[in-house]
């Protein structure tokens, strides 16, 4: 990403892969990650111990190192991955409330159909605590599973 891509605390540059621009302003605790970082005059904002810009190869291996210590430090959950990153930015903009339009934007996605992809467990939760709810409430489940057991008895009684 080159210096000049961060600017009065947003990002504004395109996609690499398809060159879909992005304008981002960035939430504060990447806004101070970003004002933290030191000044140098390379073309590129991020780069390696010795000052060279991160091939995608090394930012990766650097990437793991980072998380691996983060996951013993009980800071990450198990298994996140490099791309999964997206997918995490994703899920937890809809838990929020925000739609696959809105989460494509931010993304700086073409249409929202990548978007309804990273957030279908998202979805498959909300109906799942929806029906739950409905059916006695999540937060007795003893009230859900005596509902559901005198469900199956009733229907192999002889008199239900």
């Amino acid at each position: 990403m080159p210096v000049t891509a961060y600017q009065d605390g947003a990002l504004n540059l395109s996609t690499s892969k398809r060159g879909v621009p992005l304008w981002f302003p960035c939430p504060k605790p990447l806004r101070e990650i970003l004002d933290a970082l030191p000044r140098h005059d390379g073309i590129r904002m991020c780069v390696n111990s010795r000052g060279q810009p991160w091939t995608e190869d090394g930012f990766r291996s650097s990437f793991f190192k980072h998380i691996g210590k983060l996951e013993k430090e009980g800071k990450v959950t198990l298994g996140l991955t490099f791309h999964g990153l997206r997918t995490s930015f994703a899920e937890e903009a809809s838990e929020k409330g925000f739609t696959s339009r809105e989460i494509a934007s931010a993304l700086a996605q073409r249409d929202q159909k990548s978007a309804d992809h990273y957030t279908r467990n998202v979805e498959r939760r909300r109906a799942a605590k929806a029906v739950s709810e409905a059916l006695g409430g999540t937060d007795a489940g003893q009230d859900l599973s005596t509902k559901v057991v005198n469900m199956k008895y009733r229907k192999g009684s002889k008199g239900g």
